[in-house]
């Protein structure tokens, strides 16, 4: 068996990679190993919402909660993973709404402004205490001179857990 090239065109021998071949095998099984790893830390993630008992603080911003704790037409706060995720749950019926405790007039403003819970009011408002505006159930201005709704966070439902993601901040509207 020969070859077709004459032997001047042959790589010298000092041009050939000199990595020996255990080391190329070892760097294979180490992105082997770093991507399977990846891949069992998302999947943990993923999982970890149906695992835990709620109310719990997962990671990534997200906050698990027993869907039973909160019967329709009742708010509730809560302060699971620090006071400046805190928020108020309401549940609509169908639908959850979680609207953000802290809040700014100005949309990314340094300047934050507690929502407190009008207990007085039964049909579950909201106000703030630096311009003293009133907001329904849902974050949106009634009254008052805020230039913008209150902020939200996303919730999705899961058979009877709730998932609150803190990650995921909602602008309120002008």
């Amino acid at each position: 068996m020969g070859t077709s090239e004459p032997p001047e065109h042959w790589a010298p021998p000092d041009s050939l990679d000199p990595t020996p071949v255990w080391k190329q095998y070892a760097l294979a099984l180490v992105l082997a190993l770093a991507f399977a790893a990846a891949v069992g830390a998302y999947a943990y993630a993923a999982v970890l919402p149906d695992v835990v008992a709620p109310p719990a603080a997962l990671p990534g911003g997200r906050v698990v909660l027993a869907g039973s704790q909160f019967p329709p037409g009742t708010t509730k706060v809560v302060g699971v993973g620090g006071w400046e995720r805190s928020f108020y749950l309401t549940n609509l019926g169908r639908d959850y709404v979680a609207v953000r405790k802290w809040w700014s007039a100005e949309v990314g403003g340094n300047e934050l402004c507690g929502v407190d819970l009008v207990e007085s009011d039964p049909s579950g408002r909201f106000r703030d205490a630096c311009t003293g505006s009133t907001f329904d159930v849902q974050g949106r201005v009634v009254s008052g001179s805020a230039p913008r709704g209150l902020d939200r966070y996303l919730v999705s439902r899961k058979g009877d857990r709730l998932i609150v993601n803190t990650d995921h901040l909602i602008q309120g509207k002008p």
